[in-house]
């Protein structure tokens, strides 16, 4: 149906007054208050959380069935629709306790009208009760621009005006559907429409009042929405503040749009992948007619080792080390949609491990099969549930090696902090450099500051990332100070950017140089130099097979190293050694996969301690005291 756009003039001119007065492109935290580490309560904080997506009700399932999702048909002949519509019974809370897990977020609004959306929140008032009563929070799935338009039309019929219309006047759909035998039946909201942050402020104080402790949203996570983004902060804050909360925010973000999380006292992605030592190359997203595979536009992964670190640890540079993180392995290794394929009861526990090592957690994802299979009762799928909750309560009985982490990479890599392509690049690379094993900290260029860089002996700047140049006199003078920059991209740009003459590729700053490296299609050629020129300077590095990667921080308040180290093949693997630079009085070794903790010998000699690990299957911590 065709539209042509009536103007509301006055409402819309004083509507966009307001918001050039309130959204500054920078963040102002004089009035942003929440943007404070000291706000995050203490259950919320670096390795004290265990999240997890929730989604389910009659809402739900009226979602999934009219956006074509599979298995979602009508008539229900998988059980899907039965089992989201029953979810929210004691007995999942139970399933919860049993999967470790203390956050969770359910769904409350995802774009029909309020007097349709009643039903699901007569549900979830007792629901989160129950949670609270069982020390588990709740967060709000919120979508934060999608409508049901036949159904909001019928309830609020001035609801026509409030789509977002393309270039031909036409509404836009959403895009992540299948549509059906319904036809289109999402479209967008214009989010600048003055009616429409109105509207959504009814469901933020109705979640609000029953309790819950922080919203997801969803539906609007890219670069090009950071206004509209901004705007639903502001006034989820301003209706939190009513009640004196603080409620925990994040979006769905997607990458090119991650950095925008720091408006944001929380941060969410769904762009993970599943992780693994594989025989072959990785199969993401070839199969185009199953659900998931449109979501992604990303370069495949190759070679057998596929691992999140690169967006791990981009999260945590964008958390600035005290935002909650979470992360959700949405992308299945043999194409197949996340809705359909459950991963392994191993591989649940890997991808925990690989979250919490960086600091995030996993978002695991139970609806589609895995949900109707855990109502239906099916061994495998509580068998899932229950390897979940092997190491989430590993984690939270050993969560004091989980938090105030510091960390002691020598290298350093810089990232804009505006997003787009470059972001989603940086990502890809920092993913297969991470496969590698080296031990680097992702640098957002908005951070950049004398102090932060001396704790880098090398820093690269990636192709296509150009910082921001009031912070180039930081990189400059780090570099004239002995620093040493690796580069890759087109030499001219660098150039102008340090202001300086290149000869076969280098160029010298002071005591210190910026040296242009190839452009890396795989991490091997620059992961060897890096190795080069801080192998020494490394605190603790490690001699193991390819698929055994390590994560090592500082707990200074403890005078102990704490070292992840994790296996990404899951067969039990003897003989890693650990090399400490420090003198060690005594190590010890913590594993879900083991009953008992174990005291590990250490053997010195030539500056130099190594610490052997007799056997591990798929995840420990070494805590070394120093």
């Amino acid at each position: 149906m065709r539209r042509k756009a009536i103007p509301v003039v006055l409402t819309t001119l004083i509507f966009l007054i307001f918001v050039s007065c309130s959204n500054n492109s920078e963040v102002d935290t004089d009035t942003r208050w929440w943007l404070d580490a000291e706000t995050i309560p203490e259950w919320a904080q670096v390795g004290n959380f265990r999240c997890a997506r929730w989604d389910g009700g009659p809402l739900e399932a009226d979602k999934g069935r009219l956006s074509g999702w599979p298995y979602w048909a009508e008539g229900d002949s998988a059980g899907v629709l039965r089992a989201v519509e029953s979810f929210y019974g004691l007995k999942t809370i139970e399933w919860a306790k049993r999967a470790g897990l203390n956050w969770l977020w359910v769904t409350w609004s995802v774009g029909f009208s309020h007097e349709t959306e009643q039903k699901q929140w007569d549900i979830l008032r007792p629901y989160i009760k129950e949670c609270h009563k069982n020390g588990i929070k709740v967060t709000a799935y919120m979508s934060g621009a999608n409508m049901f338009h036949e159904d909001m039309e019928e309830h609020v019929p001035g609801s026509t005006e409030w789509w977002q219309l393309d270039k031909n006047g036409e509404p836009v759909p959403y895009g992540a559907a299948r549509y059906n035998k319904y036809g289109i039946t999402r479209y967008m909201a214009n989010m600048q429409h003055p009616d429409w942050l109105p509207y959504q402020r009814v469901r933020i104080r109705e979640a609000l009042e029953a309790g819950i402790d922080g919203f997801w949203i969803d539906n609007i996570g890219t670069k090009k929405y950071e206004t509209e983004i901004r705007q639903l902060v502001d006034l989820i804050m301003e209706e939190g503040k009513k009640l004196d909360k603080i409620p925990l925010v994040c979006f769905n973000m997607h990458r090119g749009a991650l950095a925008v999380a720091r408006y944001t006292n929380c941060l969410s992605t769904e762009d993970g992948n599943e992780p693994g030592y594989y025989e072959a190359a990785s199969t993401f997203g070839t199969d185009k007619t199953l659900f998931d595979a449109h979501e992604y536009d990303y370069a495949e992964e190759t070679g057998k080792l596929v691992c999140n670190i690169g967006i791990l640890k981009y999260q945590y540079a964008v958390s600035e080390g005290w935002r909650p993180s979470c992360v959700e392995y949405g992308k299945r290794h043999n194409g197949v949609s996340r809705m359909v394929d459950v991963m392994a009861p191993e591989k649940w526990q890997l991808s925990l491990a690989e979250c919490q090592m960086h600091h995030n957690s996993l978002e695991p994802y139970f609806e589609g099969i895995f949900m109707r299979d855990l109502v239906e009762g099916n061994p495998y799928a509580h068998k899932c549930l229950d390897a979940m909750g092997v190491y989430n309560k590993f984690f939270d009985t050993h969560s004091e090696y989980l938090t105030n982490p510091t960390s002691i990479a020598k290298i350093g890599v810089l990232s804009q902090s505006r997003g787009g392509k470059p972001e989603r690049k940086l990502i890809s690379f920092l993913n297969k450099l991470s496969a590698q094993n080296v031990q680097y900290d992702v640098l957002l260029d908005v951070d950049l500051n004398n102090k932060l860089l001396s704790n880098y002996d090398v820093i690269v700047l990636p192709e296509l990332i150009q910082i921001d140049t009031t912070k180039v006199e930081f990189v400059r003078n780090w570099i004239s100070s002995g620093g040493k920059l690796l580069t890759y991209g087109k030499m001219e740009q660098r150039s102008d950017l340090f202001q300086c003459q290149f000869e076969n590729e280098k160029a010298d700053i002071g005591t210190g140089s910026v040296e242009f490296t190839e452009i890396v299609t795989k991490a091997e050629p620059l992961s060897k130099k890096l190795e080069g020129l801080v192998n020494d300077d490394e605190l603790i590095s490690l001699n193991a097979p390819p698929y055994v990667l390590h994560h090592a921080v500082l707990q200074k308040e403890k005078s102990r190293l704490v070292v992840h180290v994790l296996n990404y093949s899951q067969t039990e693997t003897q003989g890693i050694e650990l090399v400490c630079r420090a003198p060690v009085k005594n190590a010890r070794l913590f594993s879900p996969d083991f009953e008992k903790s174990m005291s590990l010998e250490s053997i010195s000699g030539n500056n130099e301690n190594i610490i052997e690990i007799p056997k591990m299957k798929t995840y420990c911590i070494i805590v070394i005291n120093l």
